[in-house]
């Protein structure tokens, strides 16, 4: 299972009791430690009186899975789904143990203890634990499990940890593009084009670009030049006369300071003409694979409207900071794109394509809409 279990929760009424005691065999020989809510007996009881302290260890975290064992199975299920953060399943073989790890991340395994054997749990059980959740698709499905979408407004704030999960899966499945649309074959060119994007679009950078390098492939033909060689070619991109001097002073320091060579740190990188730390970023993560994560104005509005950060976040590097405190590591380089990307075509500063975005059913910004509107 892909998450880190420190705990399994336990509950069952009397016509699991017995079973339950199995279950806590096999937790011992996976070594995995558990916290038994109840019952304690095979006295006759209520399956909701343990069903629901099982169902809050699991959403508070305490307990990071659940198994549920009553008569039928039904009851416990039924209760434990009345909770907001609970996907509890009820499993009679083991393949439907399985692909509701796989497909619907289930969080509780229901298990009906008068219809099934214990060797039946016990390998339902290895399916459960054994599995993790496939996420794509899937991810987007059990994001509207929670509540209907006219109810956004009502349900409560996602913790922080799940809202990153939903969304880098998501905007993973549909952004998948996981490179800049600026075009350039080596590290000087797509510093270049970098700079030259600063307030410009991509599309119009490369409609100038081929015939820039063209004449000016590197740092050592680009430091022979002038601003105003330079400028003719660039006229149709935004603040033409200082890019000119920019790239011109940039491929010099490159030549004089880093031996002809794109350095790599964000230090030395914003030491150079026209970068600053977007930029710095943006080359790190590209042609070094650093997980460096450049805050544009796309990143920037998705990131606060979706709520993955708070609104005190006023700058691109505070921005920058909050995100890099929840992307893990190996996702960071991505996140970007994924979340440029989305910024881009979808979530739009004017007319965001709301109905297109599979992560309406969590966007904070979506849920003050949705709210405005009632």
């Amino acid at each position: 299972m892909e998450i880190e279990i420190s705990q399994v929760g336990l509950a069952s009424d009397h016509a699991g009791y017995h079973l339950k005691q199995m279950v806590k065999q096999y937790l011992d020989g996976r070594h995995l430690p558990y916290k038994d809510f109840g019952s304690d007996s095979d006295v006759s009881c209520d399956y909701a009186d343990y069903a629901h302290p099982l169902a809050d260890s699991v959403e508070k975290g305490e307990c990071q899975v659940g198994i549920a064992i009553c008569g039928s199975g039904e009851g416990m299920a039924i209760t434990l789904n009345k909770h907001q953060g609970i996907r509890a399943s009820l499993c009679w073989r083991p393949e439907i143990a399985e692909i509701t790890r796989k497909h619907n991340k289930a969080n509780i395994l229901v298990l009906p203890s008068r219809f099934i054997t214990e060797q039946d749990a016990k390998t339902m059980l290895d399916r459960f634990f054994d599995t993790d959740f496939e996420g794509g698709r899937h991810s987007r499905r059990i994001q509207k499990n929670s509540c209907q979408i006219k109810d956004l407004y009502n349900c409560p704030p996602m913790r922080k940890k799940d809202l990153y999960s939903l969304t880098l899966d998501y905007l993973q499945e549909h952004c998948p593009q996981q490179q800049t649309e600026l075009y350039h074959e080596n590290a000087f060119q797509l510093l270049t084009a970098v700079i030259l994007s600063a307030q410009c679009t991509d599309e119009r950078v490369n409609m100038v670009t081929p015939k820039l390098f063209e004449i000016y492939p590197d740092a050592h033909h680009m430091a022979q030049a002038t601003p105003e060689e330079v400028y003719p070619l660039i006229q149709s991109i935004s603040y033409p006369n200082s890019k000119a001097g920019y790239l011109v002073s940039m491929a010099r320091q490159i030549i004089s300071d880093y031996n002809g060579q794109v350095p790599s740190t964000t230090e030395e990188l914003t030491r150079l003409s026209g970068v600053g730390r977007k930029t710095a970023n943006v080359i790190q993560a590209i042609i070094f694979q650093k997980a460096a994560l450049a805050v544009d104005t796309h990143v920037y509005r998705v990131s606060h409207r979706i709520g993955l950060v708070p609104s005190s976040a006023t700058t691109p590097l505070a921005v920058e900071k909050e995100l890099l405190k929840h992307i893990p590591q190996d996702k960071v380089a991505n996140a970007h794109f994924w979340l440029l990307y989305h910024g881009r075509y979808v979530c739009r500063s004017r007319h965001p394509l709301c109905q297109e975005c599979g992560l309406v059913s969590f966007c904070s910004w979506y849920r003050k809409k949705i709210n405005t509107s009632h």
